[in-house]
This record gives C-alpha cells, sequence and structure tokens, in this order.
C-alpha cells in the first residue's frame, strides 16, 4: 500500500510537471520520460522500506497501514508516537507540500491557457492573414491535453479527504 500511494503521488507529480512545462513554456520533455518512470518506482520502493526497519507497519486500517495505536494488551490502546510520525514524514507532510505545489502550477497553468486563448482571438484575424501554423499546432496540443489536468484535481481531492481525516483523527 506504501508503495502505490507514494508512486501515485511521484506519477501525478511529474504528470504536473510535464503538463506545465509544455503550456507555459512550449518545452516537450519526452526524452525525460525515462526520469519519470524510474523515480516513480525506485523512490516508493526505498520509502515503503522505512517502516519495516522502525516495525511500524500493521494491520490495514480506515486510511493507513502503519500502526497510530498499540495494543496494551487489556483491551486498551495507547498512541504509537513512532508510527504516527511515519505516516506525516513519509506520506501526509510531503503528499500536502507537493499537492499546494500542485495546485498552484494548475492555477498557473490555467490562467496561461486563458491568457493565450484571448490573445489568441484578439489577434486572430492578423494570425490569419500571416498564415502562421503556431495557432493551429497550439489549439491541437491543447485539446490533447485539456482531459490530462484532470487526474491532478482528482487526486487533491481524494488526498484531501483522506489527510482531514487523519489530522481529525490524530491525537
Amino acid at each position: 500500500v506504501q508503495f502505490v500511494i507514494v508512486m501515485n503521488v511521484l506519477f501525478i507529480s511529474w504528470l504536473t510537471f510535464h503538463l506545465f512545462a509544455f503550456v507555459v513554456f512550449f518545452k516537450d520533455l519526452k526524452r525525460l520520460e525515462w526520469l519519470y518512470i524510474s523515480s516513480s518506482v525506485l523512490i516508493p520502493l526505498l520509502i515503503a522500506c522505512i517502516p519495516f526497519i522502525t516495525d511500524s507497519y500493521g494491520s490495514v486500517g480506515i486510511w493507513c497501514y502503519i500502526r497510530s495505536l498499540i495494543d496494551d494488551g487489556n483491551c486498551t490502546s495507547r498512541p504509537d508516537i513512532v508510527g504516527i510520525t511515519e505516516q506525516f514524514t513519509l506520506y501526509y507532510g510531503p503528499a500536502a507540500i507537493d499537492y499546494t505545489i500542485i495546485i498552484m502550477a494548475i492555477a498557473v497553468m490555467t490562467f496561461t491557457m486563458a491568457y493565450r486563448t484571448w490573445r489568441h482571438k484578439i489577434q486572430g484575424h492578423e494570425q490569419q492573414l500571416l498564415n502562421s501554423e503556431e495557432p493551429k499546432q497550439y489549439a491541437k496540443a491543447l485539446k490533447q491535453i485539456l482531459p490530462l489536468f484532470t487526474y491532478p484535481i482528482i487526486y487533491f481531492v481524494l488526498f484531501l479527504t483522506a489527510f482531514s481525516n487523519r489530522i481529525y483523527t490524530a491525537k
């Protein structure tokens, strides 16, 4: 579970970075796809091993697989400080920072696309006179990448639900 969750966060981060580079700077970063995939697999693998070292893995709960409570043996439980710390340092903290950056990047991309669309409509007649291929290529590329904008937003909403529940239940 730890591996897949962190891998999703990294894939969404790389997707947002790729979209940002294309939308804002017109950079095609296909040559970096090997970095996207390898780092999205190797980094989560390393992170998933840390709770094994501290013996913090427990049974899977509603949102988290790392123990946040230790059973005392007499039907009572006490907070597991190591487990709670690992939950926040290995996932919730970095993911919250990452998703904040992703939301800001989406806002910049949305503003950039809206501005370029508005500018293209204002200057559209001049561009048609020059018979430039750039506006046509940009419009075609936008149609292809706009559906990809939904992935970071959906993952942010799902993360926000889990994160607020974790903060609420943390003691």
